[in-house]
């Protein structure tokens, strides 16, 4: 009979932590700090769930030095995919996108046939505009998992409107840079997204939501719209809607995950 090997209390610290901020829940200051108290006491027995958790807290409180130290000390102790995930999960909590996907990324490529790691970058690539990129991953899934994902379909008739009309990956990147920015500088976190590829009216339309009452949503989407026409002046709306919107207005199938 094999013996039971005992748990730290890191491990349980991000067992409870990492699926709340998957979720997008919301994160109490007593959660934090038990998490945070429990990963300080496994520094020496479980390292690197210690300093995923102690990233994950400095991400959740914005304190993006803290971050890049912590998941350093945890990749120095063991570089794998899943540490990559959750590195790259908490530089998106702290609005640093570009990073994020570069973890993510290295995540997928480190472990080939990891399907999961593979559809979380794809999302992630959505999220952030790069939609031509997410559609050349998708090729990728489905050549590596021989079966099509819903994702798949979405994502090339989103370019297939952009496309119609010539509106490539670095107009929609830089439109959702902008965005975040926007987001950024008033410490809001997206919740999840929705999106929809309208090929009858040839338009997509791509919502971040917001975990907000709808009249301050309503307030910060007009705030952003006038923003992106200000500082962006190629932006048009007539192929690419971009735009915020109160999380309980988001259709269900339409509706992914920003993780």
């Amino acid at each position: 009979m094999t013996a039971a090997i005992a748990r730290s209390k890191a491990f349980d610290a991000m067992c409870r932590l990492g699926p709340m901020i998957e979720a997008a829940a919301p994160i109490d200051q007593f959660t934090l700090a038990r998490c945070q108290r429990e990963a300080n006491e496994s520094l020496q027995a479980d390292p690197v769930a210690a300093y995923t958790v102690l990233g994950w807290v400095a991400a959740l409180k914005w304190q993006a030095p803290a971050v890049h130290d912590y998941f350093a000390q945890a990749l120095a102790q063991l570089d794998i995919a899943a540490v990559r995930v959750n590195y790259g999960t908490a530089l998106r909590l702290i609005g640093q996108n570009t990073l994020a996907e570069q973890q993510f990324r290295q995540a997928s490529e480190q472990e080939p046939g990891n399907f999961a790691a593979l559809r979380r970058l794809i999302r992630f690539n959505t999220f952030i505009g790069q939609f031509e990129a997410a559609q050349a991953l998708c090729a990728t899934l489905e050549t590596r998992a021989n079966r099509l994902f819903p994702e798949n379909l979405q994502v090339a008739d989103v370019n297939q409107i952009l496309q119609h009309h010539h509106l490539n990956q670095a107009y929609t990147a830089r439109c959702h840079e902008h965005m975040f920015a926007f987001l950024l500088e008033r410490k809001l976190r997206p919740h999840s997204y929705s999106l929809k590829a309208d090929l009858q009216d040839n338009i997509v339309f791509f919502k971040v939501q917001l975990d907000l009452p709808f009249e301050e949503v309503y307030q910060l989407d007009n705030e952003l719209a006038d923003d992106l026409i200000r500082n962006l002046p190629e932006f048009d709306s007539a192929g690419y809607w971009l735009g915020l919107e109160c999380l309980q207005q988001g259709s269900a199938p339409d509706e992914y995950s920003a993780l």
